[in-house]
């Protein structure tokens, strides 16, 4: 794995110096994420597209919302399901 990476995030095992110098003793880097950033996660922004469509709709009974996800569901267009993940690759190389 010479020349390799890896990506932790802050969870307390990631932060062990001992799991930092395992992974550093076979030639990797270890790399931390940044804290979490909601813009950097696709699932986030179409998240928030739901919201403000439920509140829009106000479903007011467990039907009216399953229908409501549905009709945002099938609103939805491929071009804005790709675009949430090729934004977000593009935020991901950029930092």
């Amino acid at each position: 794995m010479e020349g390799g990476g890896c990506r932790h995030g802050y969870l307390n095992v990631h932060t062990n110096q001992l799991v930092i110098e395992a992974i550093e003793a076979v030639g990797a880097k270890v790399l931390f994420l940044p804290t979490y950033s909601p813009e950097l996660n696709p699932i986030e922004m179409l998240w928030s597209k739901l919201k403000a469509f439920l509140r829009k709709v106000k479903p007011r009974t467990r039907v009216d919302l399953d229908t409501s996800f549905s009709c945002f569901i099938a609103s939805l267009q491929e071009k804005d399901l790709l675009g949430y993940f090729i934004e977000t690759e593009a935020r991901t190389v950029l930092i």
